[in-house]
């Protein structure tokens, strides 16, 4: 994300690379729930800025609501969209932001390659994956690097999306309700459409490295209303 103090001249033939710049705050890429959390305070904190630059762009086929999944939740209480373009999302500050109410949904235990069916919800869905590290995974993750999940969407389209997933990131919680993958679908999320995106009909967690994580798995599922104040 970036975040603008101020905009000047926004006509709307102009790309958002033309939008007038002051006091830039570049967030830190958030790679762990604490990191997110962060973010999220920010952008829900007095200081927060009139405008923000939102990116639909991911690094290593991550899934973009995986990535700072509490600050978009956030972003998407306190600022409402105002126009997308190749690869960004404008928004502006809200004058009063939105109440929220979360009822939990479902919680169960799966397996790895498991597929979990999505609840039905016309309120935005989250899902949490609680995923463990066995005792191989923790010397593989201290002496080489955190072992990879692949997350794995079903769509109501009958096609199917991959991505790769960072364990922290997971059980932190996301939106998983509909797809979100692009400046459009992004768009659509932060002005509360989501409705009209593609449904996810299953998620499962796959991985070619099973030694590395404890078999058992929980999951859960809950609900978000966003309502004005």
């Amino acid at each position: 994300f970036q975040a603008e103090d101020g905009i000047r001249d926004r006509s709307p033939s102009r790309g958002l690379g033309d939008v007038y710049k002051r006091q830039v705050i570049q967030s830190w890429y958030a790679r762990t729930p604490a990191l997110d959390q962060l973010n999220a305070l920010h952008f829900s904190s007095k200081s927060a800025p009139q405008y923000i630059i939102a990116s639909s762009q991911t690094l290593n086929n991550h899934y973009l609501m995986l990535e700072e999944a509490n600050t978009k939740l956030e972003i998407l209480r306190f600022y409402s969209p105002v126009e997308f373009d190749s690869g960004w999302v404008l928004l502006a500050k809200r004058a009063t932001p939105l109440v929220i109410a979360d009822s939990p949904l479902a919680t169960q235990q799966i397996k790895l390659g498991d597929s979990i069916t999505v609840p039905e919800s016309e309120q935005l869905l989250i899902f949490s994956a609680s995923v463990k590290l066995s005792l191989w995974g923790w010397f593989k993750t201290i002496f080489y690097r955190s072992p990879l999940l692949q997350l794995k969407f079903e769509l109501d389209d009958g096609s199917t999306e991959s991505f790769t997933a960072g364990r922290a990131l997971l059980d932190g919680g996301f939106y998983a309700g509909r797809l979100v993958n692009s400046p459009g679908e992004l768009f659509a999320f932060f002005n509360r459409k989501h409705l009209q995106l593609n449904k996810i009909k299953s998620i499962s967690l796959e991985t070619t490295d099973a030694r590395s994580f404890l078999p058992e798995i929980e999951v859960k599922f809950w609900s978000r209303k966003f309502s004005e104040g």
